[in-house]
């Protein structure tokens, strides 16, 4: 990661060329798509805005060039790049402004609120457009072989176009969210070593958030309206990096907490619901502030 992070700085053609690169082969492996949303965030946050709106226009411009030379299919997926990369320019110029993780934090979940504002506002019935674009994938949900009856294949589409506007807002926060901070780890490895590991093991999202969070949650289940809930699941999904961060700092001096951070990573991998455990932990951690606990830390 050293090494990448030095060639991002050592030219503008070489930080293209990765932006790029590193976008299309997230075609074949998803998560990829942080290491660009990184590349912009590291040169916003090292030499500006205008650094990072260059990069970013001129990746456009080779997506662009590259999408001329692929499928129809292929094409349209490459508006994913532009729908990432100009919001986490925005929002690493809010980190560059602010100096502050939990105001980019909560400024990326402001975002992810609109997305699912703008999903309402510009399609009547949002369950009804995500039933059409999920009915692509019964075939391969049939293929898998896990459902005898095609009943249960329904059924489970159906609950997917529910409440897919959230999930896909969420999936939008969590990448922009490790883009941004996978930049801000590349600068202080760089230049500030340490500083990130301090400044993401204090990351706290504040009480008033907390309790706009409870309050949102006790909303949802109470009127059940498709809109909240989907704010809903943004906000709620947020708070799973306040309890990433918390994990880090009780580990940070703890002679098993690598193994003990691995195992958590690992769990989440493998069993993605766990993440919903840990945001209910981060959203606690907002009132009980778990690390001023912990023996031998001074409580301010």
């Amino acid at each position: 990661m050293h090494s990448l992070a030095a060639l991002v700085m050592k030219s503008r053609s070489l930080a293209i060329a990765i932006t790029v690169v590193t976008a299309i082969v997230s075609f074949l492996f998803p998560p990829i798509i942080v290491l660009s949303l990184a590349v912009i965030t590291l040169l916003t946050l090292r030499r500006g805005s205008m650094e990072g709106v260059t990069i970013t226009t001129a990746a456009m411009v080779a997506v662009i060039l590259l999408g001329f030379a692929m499928p129809g299919n292929m094409q349209t997926s490459l508006v994913i790049f532009p729908v990432l990369w100009l919001p986490v320019l925005l929002l690493a110029t809010i980190y560059r402004q602010t100096v502050s993780l939990q105001w980019t934090a909560i400024s990326t979940t402001v975002f992810g609120v609109v997305v699912v504002i703008g999903f309402y506002l510009a399609w009547d019935d949002p369950q009804a457009v995500w039933l059409d674009v999920l009915e692509h994938t019964r075939p391969m949900l049939v293929q898998t072989g896990a459902f005898k009856d095609p009943a249960q294949v329904d059924e489970l589409i159906k609950g997917m176009a529910r409440i897919f506007s959230g999930v896909a807002a969420s999936v939008m926060v969590i990448l922009l969210l490790c883009g941004l901070l996978m930049g801000r780890w590349w600068q202080a490895m760089l230049f500030n070593p340490g500083g990130f590991r301090r400044e993401f093991h204090a990351l706290r999202l504040g009480p008033a958030t907390g309790w706009l969070m409870l309050a949102m949650l006790g909303l949802s289940l109470m009127i059940r309206h498709p809109l909240l809930i989907d704010i809903t699941t943004v906000v709620w999904v947020v708070f799973a990096f306040q309890g990433l961060a918390m994990f880090h700092g009780l580990l940070a001096n703890v002679n098993s907490g690598l193994v003990w951070l691995s195992l958590i990573y690992i769990s989440i991998l493998l069993l993605p619901t766990i993440s919903v455990v840990l945001s209910g932990i981060g959203l606690l951690d907002t009132w009980f502030d778990f690390r001023a606990r912990r023996p031998g830390t001074q409580r301010k």
